[in-house]
């Protein structure tokens, strides 16, 4: 039985710097400037009474190293994002027809039912979360054991409305192959063209049925979620399961744990109604063709001189600027105790997970200078 540990995520942070430029006093004039990259063999700084800056590699022996601190305009590019393409693997067996609590319900538990309670939790997923995309393959897919070999709604962009309309035309019954829906997961995922990062996003009471041998289904369904992360393929767990059913809860927080991906919104390690968007939010903010992940969170190469201060503003790809201020909800603020990094927040984070804002601009505004203007800062060629 293939057994993983449990997988935090990815680190958050954006290192591609695409130009540096300086302001007067903190570099002689007609002083050229080095290339700055994170990533390098270091270079041969290019003196100056107060500083030097590499030509090449890591800046060679930094931007104030030898004297004055470095008083600037920092330029990042902000990478492409990646859209990570999700299936959801929805239970619909029969007991997803009970209650939240496990209740059965003369006449059917309607909008209490478990299955009302998923759905409307998915629909909410899959609108707030644009930018992902998405596919629906409901299991089984009939009122026995069976699962289809295709899928209800293909992962695509755009899919929400479709996904909604699925979910609200299902009616749940028979058993619940988990094991065998996983598996047709996985090779529908292997088959897509892209190559988008994939997940199995699987919504269900944590009850499995349909085994195929002596193990009992619910390790068939750990043995083939884990055999998906071993191939590549993570799964997140939407469960709904009330405390005092350990078993279910047992076998929950087991896939939760064997997919990869266990919830850091939840005292399980099953992701809830509840906290699925915190989970979900987790994957959409790694999803990026930036080594490290999140375009939001910035290191800063320099620290910042005492007395000074940032401005920092982000840049559409038509050259509107637009500025950032210091605030921890809606704006910017540091990530760390000594001041490294810069954390965006609020809509201007969400401009630049989505693609909207092609630049970040960081200006070190010392107090011996003002804040750079309009032909004082000098782009340098990557």
């Amino acid at each position: 039985m293939w057994k993983f540990g449990r997988i935090v995520g990815l680190g958050r942070q954006l290192a591609v710097l695409v130009s540096i430029a300086m302001v007067a006093g903190c570099l002689g004039e007609g002083e050229s400037l080095g290339g700055f990259h994170p990533v390098g063999s270091g270079g041969t700084g290019a003196s100056g009474s107060q500083g030097s800056v590499g030509t090449n590699g890591n800046n060679g022996s930094g931007a104030g190293s030898s004297g004055g601190p470095f008083c600037g305009t920092l330029y990042f590019g902000v990478p492409a994002p990646i859209h990570p393409d999700i299936l959801i693997v929805m239970d619909r067996a029969s007991s997803m027809n009970d209650d939240s609590n496990e209740v059965k319900c003369t006449g059917g538990c309607g909008a209490n039912s478990k299955w009302a309670l998923l759905s409307a939790a998915i629909d909410r997923l899959v609108i707030s979360h644009p930018s992902t995309n998405w596919g629906l393959a409901p299991f089984g897919s009939d009122d026995a054991c069976g699962v289809g070999a295709g899928v209800a709604v293909d992962v695509a962009p755009g899919a929400a409305s479709s996904i909604e309309g699925a979910l609200a035309a299902i009616v749940p019954g028979g058993d619940a192959p988990t094991a065998a829906a996983i598996g047709g997961a996985v090779r529908y995922l292997k088959a897509l063209a892209d190559s988008n990062p994939k997940y199995i996003l699987l919504a269900t009471d944590g009850r499995s049925g349909c085994a195929t041998t002596g193990g009992g289904a619910d390790a068939e369904a750990e043995n083939a979620i884990a055999s998906a992360l071993h191939a590549g393929i993570p799964t997140v767990v939407l469960g709904m399961a009330p405390a005092w059913d350990t078993t279910a809860t047992a076998n929950l927080n087991q896939m939760a744990d064997y997919g990869g991906q266990p919830s850091l919104g939840s005292a399980n390690a099953f992701a809830t109604v509840d906290s699925i968007d915190t989970q979900l939010s987790l994957l959409s903010s790694t999803s990026s063709s930036s080594p490290t992940g999140n375009p939001c969170v910035v290191p800063l190469p320099y620290p910042l001189p005492p007395g000074a201060s940032l401005a920092v503003s982000i840049t559409t790809a038509d050259g509107q600027s637009t500025a950032i201020p210091k605030d921890p909800l809606i704006g910017w603020s540091f990530t760390t105790p000594d001041d490294s990094a810069v954390d965006i927040s609020g809509s201007a984070c969400g401009s630049l997970q989505n693609g909207a804002n092609s630049q970040i601009s960081i200006a070190y505004v010392c107090e011996q200078t003002p804040p750079p203007g309009p032909g004082r800062s000098q782009p340098v060629a990557r």
